[in-house]
């Protein structure tokens, strides 16, 4: 996938990113998601479905100004400490 973005070829009003999605199927208190790659029309692509409402926490964001941008994330629980401010309104 990495090497098929580096080929992609953009003006200046267009940027590539990557998200990099860390998620735990086995973590309680998160909202759905589903593997949907074997519906996938290439082979070569993995697609997850994520419910609009899930909360992600950025890990990490590593830009290439000549390339693109990956943005590492990990789905959080609606439990986690570091959300319960903000959850609230």
């Amino acid at each position: 996938l990495i090497s098929y973005l580096k080929e992609i070829v953009l003006n200046n009003d267009y940027y590539l990113v990557l998200f990099e999605i860390d998620a735990d199927p086995q973590l309680n208190s998160t909202q759905p998601f589903a593997n949907m790659t074997p519906l996938n029309y290439s082979v070569e692509e993995q697609t997850i479905l994520f419910m609009s409402n899930s909360l992600f926490r950025i890990i990490n964001i590593q830009h290439d100004k000549n390339t693109f941008t990956i943005i590492r994330m990990k789905l959080c629980s609606q439990n986690d400490q570091d959300f319960k401010n903000i959850l609230i309104i």
